[in-house]
């Protein structure tokens, strides 16, 4: 049981930091548009949306790291199985938040 929370822990961190670089990336996209001063950066940028998306995130990495069962291994995850899952976070967001606005009104 210790080591299932352990390996959902792992996969919360790992999607939310794949979530974050595709925040980093899409915020400066935004920022290199053209007439976008700090004072309109900072008027467009939409906290609530920030902190759900980073959610999302964790819980594609969290929906990874189960698919992957990295709690029946007690070792450290290989290199390969981090990557898969930050690629999770990054991409599953994609896909979670496609999937909400196709089914929510």
């Amino acid at each position: 049981m210790e080591q299932l929370l352990v390996s959902l822990c792992i996969g919360a961190i790992l999607g939310l930091a794949g979530q974050g670089i595709r925040t980093v990336v899409g915020l400066k996209k935004m920022y290199d548009q053209p007439g976008v001063t700090t004072q309109n950066f900072a008027e467009k940028f939409e906290k609530q949306r920030f902190w759900i998306s980073l959610f999302i995130g964790a819980i594609a990495g969290i929906l990874a790291s189960l698919t992957l069962d990295m709690a029946s291994s007690p070792e450290l995850p290989s290199k390969e199985t981090i990557s898969g899952i930050i690629a999770a976070g990054y991409s599953g967001a994609d896909f979670i938040e496609g999937f909400m606005r196709k089914k929510t009104p």
